[in-house]
């Protein structure tokens, strides 16, 4: 894994480069505007119609761009321009999936099926996801799975997508009985993080893209986590430079993991921290009116609980999680999350996590910044009195 800086220097316009050192190495570029050279490193990384084999792009090489409504409004332009045209070429088409995590399923992967199958794409077309973590999840999803597998670059636009979810090659859509129970592991051939895009989101989903990166600088480490706390205020109002250096650091910190462990089951774990807790509550409100960043926020504070009841960890753990959370306009407690959520809504989806394992719970908990265990056979009372205690507000 590398991070080197780009053009211009260390300033915030400045472009860092993270290598992620996969089965498929790639790099994922950080910076304003990088939008804007789009068209460059997909040449760069193998995956511009015109430089695969050889052959131009008028070879029935194609790029399909998947983006919802909303983000095609602000940046599909911008996109397209960064590809080297105003308009859709011949070769490249658009797809627009519906707007929000009720859309992250296998309804939707098979309608882009069909818009693949009908403009006659083939293996080598390139799928851009253009948007949050719902798209890159299907357009990951569907990569992996159109003819046993097609390139994806990735260019999130959300910060929950930048520091995560468009990171590590984890693809998947949701069912009914959980989140992403149907998925694959397929790794981008590139990501572009321009961090210039944040500037239109509204405020919680800013916010949540922020419990994503409170969650790695818990996993980071001390320093990480002390510098995110004295940023709060210039992350809240998205200065560019202090993006440009969180989405950079959360970037370096998760390439490291998935270096380690690209399928998931050893040390890439610790990237889970709050997700049990978190995928549990979107479950049992159905998906509906709960964010995803908020839904991790209270589970990080559920696990810290957890933790401190299991003497794996000290109550000033717990108060400090609360206290980052909290000054970065994040809920901590399931009253402060709509639907009501009691600890008896969320104990059934529990059973359906991805980390069960020879029928026991597992539970990705932190002893410490930097600290991090996956505990398994933990009683079933002292988990439900970490959620019951997160039904309150007496925070401490």
């Amino acid at each position: 894994m590398r991070c080197g800086g780009g053009r211009g220097g260390s300033g915030a316009g400045s472009v860092a480069v993270v290598r992620v050192n996969t089965t498929v190495p790639y790099d994922v570029h950080v910076g304003p505007g990088v939008l804007g050279e789009a068209g460059r490193i997909l040449s760069a990384a193998g995956a511009s119609p015109a430089n695969r084999a050889g052959r131009s792009s008028g070879a029935g090489r194609s790029h399909v761009i998947v983006t919802n409504p909303t983000v095609a409004a602000h940046w599909l332009d911008g996109l397209e321009a960064g590809l080297g045209g105003q308009r859709p070429l011949p070769d490249r088409h658009t797809a627009k999936i519906g707007d929000g995590e009720r859309y992250k399923t296998l309804e939707t992967a098979s309608c882009l099926y069909d818009f693949l199958i009908d403009r006659r794409c083939s293996r080598d077309t390139v799928i851009l996801s253009l948007g949050g973590g719902v798209v890159s999840d299907v357009a990951g999803f569907v990569a992996a799975t159109y003819m046993r597998g097609v390139p994806v670059v990735h260019f999130p636009t959300t910060l929950l997508a930048q520091v995560d979810a468009s990171v590590g090659g984890k693809v998947a859509v949701d069912h009914p009985r959980g989140k992403n129970l149907i998925g694959a592991f397929h790794q981008p051939r590139a990501v572009v993080c321009d961090v210039a895009v944040l500037a239109t989101l509204t405020e919680d989903v800013f916010r949540e893209g922020l419990a994503e990166a409170a969650k790695t600088a818990l996993i980071s480490g001390e320093d990480m986590l002390t510098q995110m706390e004295t940023n709060t205020s210039s992350l809240a109002r998205r200065d560019p430079a202090a993006l440009r250096e969180l989405v950079t650091a959360c970037v370096r910190v998760k390439a490291g993991l998935v270096e380690q462990d690209e399928h998931d089951t050893g040390p890439r774990m610790a990237l889970n921290l709050g997700h049990t807790f978190g995928h549990a509550i979107e479950a049992a409100d159905g998906f509906e009116t709960v964010r995803h960043g908020a839904a991790v926020s209270v589970g990080m504070c559920v696990a810290a609980r957890l933790a401190e009841l299991c003497a794996a960890a000290p109550p000033a753990l717990t108060l400090r999680t609360e206290r980052l959370l909290s000054g970065l306009g994040l809920p901590v407690r399931l009253s402060q999350l709509p639907g009501a959520l009691r600890a008896s809504d969320i104990t059934p989806h529990l059973r359906q996590d991805k980390k069960r394992l020879d029928g026991k719970q597992r539970y990705v908990l932190a002893r410490g910044p930097g600290d991090i265990t996956v505990a398994s056979g933990i009683a079933e009372n002292l988990v439900h009195a970490a959620l019951t205690w997160a039904e309150g507000d007496d925070r401490r």
